[in-house]
């Protein structure tokens, strides 16, 4: 697509530059769009509020998102992404209730009640990994590729690791 300049509406960078708006009706959508813009900050923080295991998810998939060429978790996502962390570690309780329940299966026959709530969670976390497009269905969607800065750096690291490389940029 080439390099987007950041005062570009969105709009207009997904048309691939064109626009059938009027200056004003794209300056409109320009200002509206950096309202609907926030920060990153309240991401790093993980809440004290979340339980033990939560907390891990938390920092696991903020580290997983934040080298994304566009944002996806902003502030606005912060109290979704808590009910997805819990959702997770709450799934994961479930599971393992299933697991040693197993052993016991003819006490509990097809309703046990772990199993529901195992069900149940997995259904939040559905839901609100889809909300926060946290699933490769949802990045496909918008075409976005996870960590594209990161393989790039990736690879200037490969290049910069190769003896002929180093020989001709190194002298």
């Amino acid at each position: 697509m080439g390099k987007v300049n950041k005062g570009t509406p969105l709009a207009i960078i997904e048309a691939g530059g064109k626009s059938h708006k009027s200056k004003t009706e794209t300056e409109a959508r320009k200002r509206m769009e950096e309202r609907l813009i926030f920060g990153t900050d309240e991401l790093q923080d993980v809440p004290s509020s979340l339980s033990d295991n939560a907390k891990k998810y938390w920092v696991k998939i903020v580290k997983r998102y934040e080298n994304m060429d566009y944002p996806l978790l902003n502030n606005g996502s912060v109290e979704f992404l808590k009910i997805y962390c819990e959702a997770l570690d709450l799934y994961d309780e479930a599971s393992k209730q299933v697991r040693k329940n197993k052993k016991n299966e003819e006490n509990y026959g097809k309703t046990d009640p772990a199993k529901l709530e195992m069900e149940k969670y997995a259904m939040v976390v559905k839901r609100y990994g889809e909300l926060l497009m946290l699933d490769a269905g949802s990045l496909a969607k918008l075409g976005i590729v996870a960590g594209k800065k990161a393989v790039e750096k990736k690879e200037e690291n490969k290049k910069q690791e190769d003896p002929m490389w180093k020989l001709l940029n190194n002298g």
